[in-house]
C-alpha cells in the first residue's frame, strides 16, 4: 500500500479549478433531487442474490440469509455537494443488515451521519485504521482487514479485502488510513466492489484469484485528467472489467454527487457506448439509483 503524501495530493489537483468546481457544485445544489427508480432486472436466477445500487458507492447486496451494504451514503449532502437523486432505499428498509463494508475514509465513502441511521447489531468491516471514525456508532463487532486478509461472517460469507490504487487520508495531513476493495463469496456466487480506484495492474491478480460473477466498478470523478491517478473513467473501468474476467459489470460512482469537472451525464453516455460497441450488452448493466439486478 503506497503511503500518501501531501505533495502527491497537490499533484492530483493539476488542472482542477476550485472556482469552477464550486460554481458547478452550487449550481447542481439548486437542481431538484430526483426520485430513485425502483426496478429489477433478472440476470441469472441460480444464486438467489439481489444487488441494488442505492447511489454513488452505496450498494446493497442480498445473499440468501445475509444482507450487507457498502460505503453507506444515505443523507442529503457530503460537506458542500448535495446529492442529485434520493437514496434508492430508505434507512427504514435497511434495519435488518448483517454487515456494513467501508472501503476507505473519504467523506463520500465514510459518511458518519449515515452510519447513525443503520442498525447497531451489524458487523463493520473496514481497512486498517478506519474503524476509529465509527467507534461511537457502536457496531456489535468490527474487523479491520489488510489486503488479501479474509474474515468469515454469518453462514459461510467470506469477505476478502483486495488492493486498489487510491489513498485513504481523511483530513489534510497523512494519517495512515488504509483503503481498498472487497471480494465477497457465498456458496457459488462471487461479488467484487473496487471502492475508489484508478486503473492498475492489480485487476489481473484479483481476477486470477477469484472467479467473479459481478464486478461493481466506479466510472465517475475522472476530470481533470490528473484525477485518473486515483479514479477511473468509463474506458478504464471497462478495461478493468476485461482484466478481471468478470461475468457481469455494474458501473457505480456517478450521477449522485458533483465531485469533479466532467458533465453529469457523460459517464453514463460513455459506458453505454462501450457496452453497445463491444458486444457485451447482456453483461454490462447500466442502472439508475434504486434499481436491482437478480442473480
Amino acid at each position: 500500500m503506497k503511503r500518501d503524501r501531501l505533495d502527491d495530493r497537490m499533484e492530483r489537483l493539476r488542472g482542477f479549478s476550485l472556482r469552477e468546481w464550486t460554481a458547478r457544485t452550487l449550481g447542481a445544489n439548486f437542481l431538484p433531487i430526483r426520485d430513485p427508480v425502483r426496478d429489477r432486472r433478472a440476470v441469472d436466477a441460480r444464486h438467489g442474490v439481489e444487488v441494488t445500487w442505492i447511489g454513488h458507492a452505496t450498494i446493497l447486496v442480498d445473499l440468501p440469509g445475509f444482507r450487507f451494504i457498502t460505503d453507506p451514503f444515505l443523507t442529503r449532502r457530503v460537506v458542500i455537494p448535495r446529492r442529485l437523486v434520493h437514496p434508492g432505499r430508505s434507512p427504514e428498509e435497511l434495519q435488518d443488515l448483517n454487515a456494513v463494508l467501508v472501503t476507505h475514509a473519504h467523506m463520500d465513502h465514510l459518511d458518519i451521519p449515515s452510519h447513525r441511521l443503520l442498525p447497531r447489531n451489524a458487523v463493520l468491516v473496514t481497512p486498517p485504521k478506519v474503524s476509529r471514525y465509527l467507534r461511537r456508532i457502536g457496531y456489535r463487532a468490527v474487523h479491520e482487514l489488510g489486503w488479501w486478509e479474509t474474515v468469515t461472517l454469518g453462514d459461510g460469507v467470506e469477505v476478502t479485502a483486495v488492493p486498489a490504487k487510491h489513498w485513504g487520508t481523511r483530513g489534510l495531513l497523512p494519517d495512515g488510513n488504509g483503503y481498498g476493495g472487497y471480494v465477497v463469496r457465498h456458496r457459488d456466487f462471487c461479488w467484487y466492489f473496487a471502492g475508489d480506484t484508478a486503473y492498475f495492474d492489480g485487476f489481473h491478480e484479483i481476477g486470477r484469484r477469484f472467479s467473479i460473477d459481478l464486478a461493481c466498478l466506479p466510472i465517475g470523478a475522472y476530470h481533470p485528467p490528473s484525477f485518473r491517478e486515483v479514479h477511473m473513467n468509463p474506458e478504464d473501468a471497462y478495461r478493468a472489467f476485461i482484466d478481471l474476467g468478470a461475468a457481469h459489470l455494474l458501473p457505480v460512482h456517478f450521477e449522485t454527487l458533483v465531485l469533479s469537472m466532467e458533465p453529469i451525464g457523460e459517464p453514463r453516455d460513455r459506458i453505454e457506448a462501450l457496452r453497445g460497441s463491444n458486444g457485451h450488452s447482456d453483461r454490462v448493466h447500466v442502472l439508475s439509483p434504486g434499481m436491482s439486478l437478480g442473480f
